[in-house]
Order: C-alpha cells, then structure tokens, then sequence
C-alpha cells in the first residue's frame, strides 16, 4: 500500500526535527480522530496502515513535509457522520474532500442513517460506485434501505445484491444480521 513503513519512519523522524511540538501534536490527534470513525464505521483499518498512508511525507527535492490529513477532512468526516448537509456541502464547496479512503464517506453515512447525506454522496462522486452495494449490505439496516428504496436511491435490482452482500463469505467474513433472512419484499412493501 502507498508509502512504505521505512519511508514513513524516515518521514516522521524529518518531521520531528522540523516541526513544532504543536504541529507533531495536531497531525498526531488528526489521526487518531479519523481512525476513530474508521472503528464507528465498521472498517477494520489499523492505525499504522493509516500512518503509512496518510502520516507524513517527506520530498528531498524540495525539502518539505507533508502529511496526509487536515482539519477539514476531519470535518468532512464529523459533518457526515452527524448528518449535517449543510456544512459538508460548504467543505467542499470550498475545495475540500475526504478522498483517501472514499469508502468511509459512505460507510458513516449508512451507519449513521443519514439518507440526505448518502444521496449527496452518490451524486456527488465522493465514493466508489462499486463499493455501493457492498457498503449499503454491511452496515445497512432495513429501516435505511426501505428510506432509500422509496426514494429511489436503490431499486429492485440493488436490493437483491445488498441482501446478498449482507451475508456473503464464510464465518471469517462480516455478516450483517440486522438483514439476515429479509427478502426483496420486506424491503419494497
């Protein structure tokens, strides 16, 4: 996965020398945040493949260091995880996304309940549309799904997939009981 480990330790030590406690501080808390709501949304990401991914950067050419997080997109991620349209929609109005992880947009969205927040996301390209089905079967609940049915944010046809994708896989693999045994029409009536 993108930077590798002994990079990112290289990275991090430059940063040390070159940032203020302060800024090592706010990086640090930036990603223990975001790494929270990857656990609230159910995405088994560790907190050292976060660092590897999104923690510091280091260019030789130009001398700087980067990293990979900033208060917006932390903001971004509070914003659709409490459902609050209007200010994720001011985000990126402004230029800013959450496009690392894209994944999460959606999984908080849904496991949070937030239909406004989905649709939003949907026609907004901030997710993946094939992770669609896959996101809406692992942390749905019928509730959400009869909403986004009525809606028409899914249809027959997508409902079918995420009853499948709900209960895919052998034992090791997440299943969602919330959906277990429901059929296309507990959902559509």
């Amino acid at each position: 996965m993108g930077y590798s480990a002994e990079l990112q330790f290289k990275a991090k030590n430059i940063a040390k020398k070159k940032l203020s406690d302060k800024i090592l501080d706010l990086n640090e808390y930036l990603l223990n945040k975001v790494h929270e709501l990857f656990e609230k949304a159910e995405m088994n990401i560790r907190i050292e493949e976060l660092h590897e991914n999104l923690g510091y950067r280091y260019d030789e050419r130009t001398d700087t260091i980067t990293f990979g997080i900033t208060i917006e997109e932390l903001l971004i991620l509070e914003s659709i995880r409490d459902g609050n349209l209007i200010k994720l929609k001011k985000l990126n109005d402004n230029g800013h996304f959450f496009g690392a992880y894209k994944r999460i947009n959606l999984q908080l969205a849904c496991k949070f309940g937030h239909l406004e927040i989905i649709d939003y996301l949907i026609n907004s390209k901030q997710i993946n549309v094939y992770d669609i089905n896959d996101i809406f079967g692992k942390v749905s609940n019928i509730g959400l799904l009869k909403n986004m049915f009525q809606k028409g944010i899914i249809d027959n046809l997508d409902i079918d997939d995420i009853l499948k994708k709900s209960n895919w896989g052998p034992e090791s693999f997440h299943k969602n009981e919330g959906l277990e045994g429901l059929t296309e029409s507990d959902i559509t009536s």
